[in-house]
């Protein structure tokens, strides 16, 4: 059989979110780069929900542009919405929504591939790993496609999405693929089943898409996005010259639930033929009708899914029964009495594999120079591959180099905080980033991610030198701002305003912009806003000025408290220390401890089944097991984690 044999230093496996910043981010390191996907029409293709960011899910994208990430570009660059959610709540859990043209995103996703130096775009359907050595020598040295060809590489970036033994369901009706219309990667689950890495199974839905035409907009109402927000750090608006577009809302009622509860049985997530377990924060409508039956009505969005296209997707309805049924629900919907259904909802079954088998790294410990990002480690969402893709992409390059790992703490950052908690605390169900993970959420805000993360990917090269001046006069301008809001006192006119819309109570006068911000009772986002306007001053700076100002008491609490713990539990735990040779150590903490293996003891405390007594054991043997004064820490080591005190 004829085929091709090509060389690389780093071969990505996959071209959605993970798969495309992976390639960038090691193709940007100087590494000679493929990426190697089923199809490469649909290079990132946005195979769910028509937005990036969200809950959450918005600071990793503010993180990914700090650190030189694509996801962010892309997302101003085909915005046709922007909406600030929980702006009811502290700035720190504020999150940025975009709306975006899912077309445009996937041309631009493709046009930064293809122009990008280093990086090469191949069609084919990775069948088999190729790896070499036994056990802890095991090492990957390429993969082979569906015609033979062979990949060989340094590393391995798999980046499977949904297609890692992918099966769709409509019913009755179940068909092979990764989504709907596309192949699945059957064969490369049988090659990793073959090197010991043992499969699960994670589901997941996709609403139907329906015909604008067929929408009877009058009679919905309209939901716009906000004025004056994007990723972009910088403020540059020319990014983006999308009109805006609204979104819009409707309701499930009693007979849409009556319909589904008939049809129960023809539902395949009812019906027994999927065994994955899929996410309680993304229910289906089935599982919203049958779980929560108290309930009356549903709300749904009808959002647009680009400036060109008659689709819209309905947010908020994905489904698995027969296509029949799902016409006879739907119309049953305000504003969709006449509804016609371009694509079916459809459920997706697929492969994953326990991310407890992975370093920090993103690389498997079972297999030197293989690394896994997305989906294939439980987690669910684009933003949450985006952040993995890229560490994974960067980390491959840099052992490649022989260069230090690239470190992230859950200290500093959210993508580390979702890294930290797969690779140590394992999962039950598809993985969602949520800000409540994050210990240090007053801190790692997504206004200051570029504070936070910025310099340390000028350090590693992901970011550009004029990209990093430019950051360093906006820090300039931001402690310019912040002296400012200390020593300057409020005027009569704006407390005059404030009395007005903001119902403050007390003798304000003489007091400093600083201290107003503190307040509680004030309306934050109102204050901010005159404060810009009195300055004329970017609103976005005075915003981060004005938090940093609001939280700077709680930041220094925990920041002593992370000082204390991190002083506690910085021991290193070397990476061949025999757990078995604790004979007190509890069974539970004895098989977690073996099959994660920590690096330190903050790691290992971090572990669900691993209590405070079994860290005092371990501790002890750790001691026990190294001459006196030379045990190791993190401190010992030149850590830059250690936190000065103010």
């Amino acid at each position: 059989m004829n085929s091709l044999r090509r060389s690389y230093d780093v071969l990505v496996v996959g071209a959605g979110h993970a798969g495309l910043e992976a390639a960038l981010a090691a193709a940007r390191q100087g590494m000679k780069t493929a990426l190697v996907t089923i199809n490469t029409d649909n290079i990132v293709y946005i195979s769910c929900n028509p937005s990036i960011g969200g809950l959450g899910k918005s600071h990793i994208v503010a993180e990914l542009h700090a650190l030189g990430g694509e996801m962010p570009r892309l997302a101003d660059k085909s915005a046709i919405q922007y909406k600030m959610l929980n702006q009811s709540k502290g700035l720190a859990v504020w999150s940025l929504r975009a709306q975006i043209d899912k077309h445009q995103y996937s041309r631009f996703a493709a046009e930064a591939a293809y122009t990008e130096d280093g990086l090469e775009l191949i069609q084919d359907c990775i069948e088999e790993l190729v790896m070499k050595g036994e056990g802890d020598k095991r090492h990957v040295v390429g993969a082979r496609g569906q015609r033979g060809n062979l990949y060989e590489a340094k590393a391995v970036v798999l980046a499977t999405g949904t297609f890692l033994g992918g099966k769709l369901y409509i019913g009755d009706h179940i068909q092979k693929g990764g989504r709907l219309g596309e192949l699945s990667a059957e064969k490369l689950s049988q090659s990793l089943m073959q090197f010991d890495f043992k499969l699960s199974k994670f589901k997941t839905g996709s609403p139907p898409r329906i015909h604008k035409n067929s929408i009877n907009f009058k009679i919905l109402e309209s939901e716009w996005g906000d004025t004056k927000r994007q990723y972009s750090f910088t403020g540059d608006t020319s990014l983006n010259k999308n009109p805006r577009l609204p979104c819009y809302i409707t309701h499930t009622n009693a007979k849409t639930h009556a319909i589904i509860k008939e049809n129960k049985d023809s539902s395949a997530l009812y019906a027994g033929k999927m065994k994955g377990r899929g996410p309680r924060y993304c229910l289906s409508i089935e599982d919203k009708i049958f779980r929560f039956e108290g309930r009356d009505r549903h709300q749904l969005y009808l959002e647009p899914e680009g400036l060109d296209t008659s689709q819209y997707y309905i947010n908020g309805l994905p489904s698995s029964l027969p296509e029949d049924v799902q016409y006879s629900f739907l119309r049953t919907i305000k504003g969709l009495e006449h509804v016609k259904i371009i694509k079916p909802a459809y459920a997706v079954e697929y492969d994953y594999l326990d991310p407890c088998h992975l370093r920090a790294s993103l690389e498997t410990k079972y297999c030197q120079g293989l690394y896994f990002a997305g989906q294939i480690n439980g987690s669910s969402g684009y933003e949450e591959a985006a952040g993995q893709g890229f560490i994974a992409g960067l980390q491959a390059a840099l052992k490649i180099k022989g260069k230090p790992e690239f470190s992230l703490h859950r200290k500093e950052s959210y993508i580390a905080v979702m890294i930290d908690d797969l690779t140590l605390k394992g999962i039950e169900e598809p993985y969602r980033m949520f800000t409540s993970r994050a210990e240090n959420r007053l801190f790692i805000r997504a206004d200051n991610a570029d504070r936070r993360l910025l310099a340390k990917g000028y350090h590693v090269g992901t970011v550009s030198c004029s990209c990093y001046k430019n950051f360093l006069k906006k820090e300039a301008e931001l402690l310019r701002l912040k002296e400012l809001f200390l020593q300057t006192k409020v005027s009569e006119e704006l407390l005059t305003q404030l009395y007005q819309d903001g119902g403050l109570t007390g003798n304000l006068k003489e007091k400093t912009f600083a201290y107003l911000f503190r307040r509680g009772d004030l309306d934050f986002l109102s204050f901010a806003q005159k404060t810009a306007k009195f300055f004329s001053v970017d609103e976005e700076l005075v915003m981060t000025a004005a938090a940093d100002i609001k939280y700077e008491g709680y930041v220094k609490r925990q920041q002593r408290r992370n000082y204390q713990q991190e002083k506690m539990l910085s021991h290193l735990i070397p990476e061949a220390f025999n757990y078995k040779d604790i004979s007190n150590l509890k069974k539970e903490a004895l098989e977690k401890l073996s099959k994660i293996k920590p690096k330190t003891l903050e790691q290992a405390a971090r572990i669900p089944g691993v209590t405070a007594s079994d860290l005092e054991v371990l501790l002890l043997n750790l001691k026990r097991s190294k001459p006196a004064g030379s045990f190791p820490s993190r401190a010992t080591q030149g850590n830059d984690s250690k936190i000065k005190k103010s």
